[in-house]
C-alpha cells in the first residue's frame, strides 16, 4: 500500500516524523508520498531518508477561491463557544462591526445545525475539484491511498479532494485537542478517522457527523515520549543548561502573542526580583520556554530581555526556515522533543497563559498554574489575555480543579508557594485531565495509530 500525505508546518512534522508512528508505519512495509513546500524537501530527504519514501516539493497548497468562501462560511456554522470567542477576538482586530455581525448571525442561526454542516460539504463535494496536479502525481506513484494528518487544514483539505476524486480510501488525524472545538466544521471527512481519545471521538461524532464505527481511538502519539525512560537524567539535564543541581525549577511558558510578549518577559522578570526578595524560595530557578510562533524565538538564548543569574532561556527549536514568501518557519529535532519533556519531567511548577503545554505538563502530574492577567498594562487590547480566556477547550481543564488561575502577582506567587510546599494539591483534578485528554499511558499510542491505519487500508 503507497500512501499520499501532506506535512506542510513544524508541529505536524514533529508529531509524523519523531513519533513512532512514521517508522511504525515503514515497519509495516507502508510506502509513503509525502507532499512539503520546496523549501523544506532536501531538509526532509536528508533527515527521514527510507527506501520507501519519496519527498515531492508541493507549493501550489492555496484551495480555490469557492473553497475558502466556503470554509468562512464553515468556521462562522460550528456555532462552539471557541468559534465566538474567537469572533469577538477577530473583531478587537479589525474593527469590523458589519463582519462580527455577520459571523455572530450564521453562529446562531446556522450552529450546530446538523444539515447545515451536510450542506457544507456537499458543497464542496459538488463545486470543488480536486487538484490536477496531484491527481497526475497519485497516478504517477501509483497512490492507493490518502492520509490526512490534520484534517482541518486547508492542505489536508486538498489531499482528501484528490483522494475523493480518484475513488481512494482515504484516513484522517486531528493533530491536536483543541481542533474540532476551534477551526470550524470539518468541510471535507475521510472515510475512516484516528481519533487521540474517546473525548476527541465523541466530538468528531457530535460535531463532525462521523459514523463512530468509522474511527478509532489510538492515543496521543507525541506523548509515548514522556513513558518511555528520560533522555537525561536530572542532574545531567540542568547541568547541561548550566543550572546548580539543588535548584528547583519553574518552568515559564508565559507567552502567546506577539505583543503580549513583553508582558511575559515582564512577569518572568517580576518572579526573578520574587527570589531576591524572599517572597519565592530562593532555590528557585526560572527556565524560560517560548513558544515556536513567539517572534522572539530564534534569538531566545541570546535575548536581552533577561539578565538574572536565576533566569535560563531556551529555545523550542533548533531549525530556522524562511519560506519564499519571507515568513519565518522552523523544524523540530529529536534534541529539541528531549528538551521539552526534560524540562516538563523536571519542573517543580509550571506556569504559562492558554497553552497546550498544560497537558503536556498535566501528563507527568506537574502542577500547572495559568496566568490570567497582564503584566504589561501596555498590552495591546487584541492581545489581552482575557480574550483568550474563554475557549471549549480551557474552560473544560479548569472545570476539573486541576489547573489553578492566577489573576494578579500576588495571587501567583501564593499559588507557586503552595504548589512548592505541597506538589499532590489538585492530583485528583489533574488525573482527570489525563483520563480525559491522555487516555493512554503505555507508549504504544504511535504504533496503535500505525497499525490501525494499517488494518483500515486492508479491508
Amino acid at each position: 500500500m503507497k500512501l499520499l500525505l501532506p506535512i506542510f508546518n513544524g508541529l505536524r512534522a514533529r508529531n509524523f516524523f519523531l513519533t513512532d508512528l512514521y517508522p511504525e508505519l515503514l515497519a509495516q512495509g507502508v510506502e509513503l508520498v509525502i507532499l512539503a513546500p520546496s523549501y523544506k524537501c532536501e531538509y526532509y530527504r536528508a533527515t527521514y531518508a527510507h527506501p520507501n519514501v519519496v519527498f515531492e516539493a508541493w507549493d501550489d497548497t492555496e484551495e480555490p477561491k469557492f473553497a475558502r468562501m466556503l470554509q468562512w462560511f464553515a468556521f462562522n456554522a460550528l456555532g462552539s463557544g471557541t468559534v465566538k470567542a474567537k469572533q469577538y477576538l477577530f473583531y478587537v482586530h479589525d474593527g469590523n462591526l458589519p463582519r462580527f455581525l455577520l459571523r455572530r448571525l450564521i453562529s446562531i442561526l446556522f450552529g450546530r445545525q446538523t444539515w447545515v454542516r451536510k450542506f457544507i460539504r456537499a458543497l464542496d463535494y459538488q463545486f470543488v475539484s480536486a487538484d490536477p496536479s496531484l491527481v497526475a502525481l497519485c497516478k504517477k506513484h501509483d497512490v492507493t491511498a490518502v492520509l490526512a494528518p490534520d484534517i482541518v487544514l486547508g492542505t489536508d483539505r486538498i489531499v482528501l479532494r484528490v483522494g475523493r476524486a480518484l475513488k481512494l480510501p482515504t484516513v484522517g488525524m486531528v493533530r491536536s485537542w483543541d481542533n474540532l472545538t476551534a477551526k470550524g466544521v470539518i468541510q471535507v471527512l475521510p472515510d475512516y478517522l484516528i481519533a487521540q481519545t474517546d473525548a476527541m471521538k465523541k466530538e468528531a461524532i457530535a460535531l463532525g457527523d462521523m459514523d463512530a464505527s468509522r474511527i478509532r481511538v489510538c492515543g496521543v502519539t507525541q506523548f509515548d515520549e514522556y513513558w518511555k525512560a528520560p533522555a537525561h537524567m536530572r542532574a545531567a539535564f540542568l547541568q547541561s543548561l548550566g543550572i546548580p543541581a539543588d535548584r528547583r525549577i519553574i518552568l515559564c511558558a508565559t507567552f502567546f502573542g506577539e505583543s503580549s510578549e513583553r508582558s511575559g518577559v515582564v512577569l518572568v522578570n517580576a518572579l526573578a526580583q520574587a527570589i531576591d526578595d524572599g517572597r519565592l524560595p530562593k532555590d528557585i530557578h526560572l527556565l524560560v520556554r517560548y513558544r515556536p510562533e513567539d517572534p522572539n524565538t530564534a534569538g531566545a538564548p541570546e535575548t536581552k530581555d533577561f539578565d538574572h543569574p536565576r533566569i535560563t532561556t531556551t529555545k523550542p527549536y533548533s531549525k530556522v526556515f524562511t519560506s519564499p514568501q519571507g515568513r519565518g518557519d522552523y523544524e523540530f529535532t529529536h534534541k529539541d522533543v528531549d528538551l521539552m519533556v526534560d524540562s516538563l519531567r523536571y519542573s517543580d511548577v509550571t506556569i504559562n497563559t492558554i497553552s497546550t503545554l498544560t497537558v503536556d505538563a498535566v501528563a507527568l502530574d506537574k502542577p500547572v498554574i495559568n496566568v490570567r492577567f497582564d503584566a504589561d498594562p501596555n498590552t495591546a487590547k487584541g492581545d489581552r489575555v482575557e480574550l483568550y480566556s474563554h475557549f471549549d477547550h480551557y474552560l473544560a481543564l479548569e472545570k476539573t480543579g486541576g489547573v489553578r488561575l492566577s489573576h494578579s502577582l500576588d495571587e501567583l506567587l501564593s499559588q507557586i508557594n503552595a504548589y512548592l510546599e505541597n506538589p499532590k494539591l489538585d492530583e485528583a483534578g489533574r488525573e482527570e485531565i489525563r483520563k480525559k485528554q491522555i487516555e493512554f499511558f503505555d507508549a504504544f499510542s504511535g504504533k496503535r495509530s500505525a497499525e490501525a491505519i494499517v488494518a483500515i487500508l486492508k479491508k
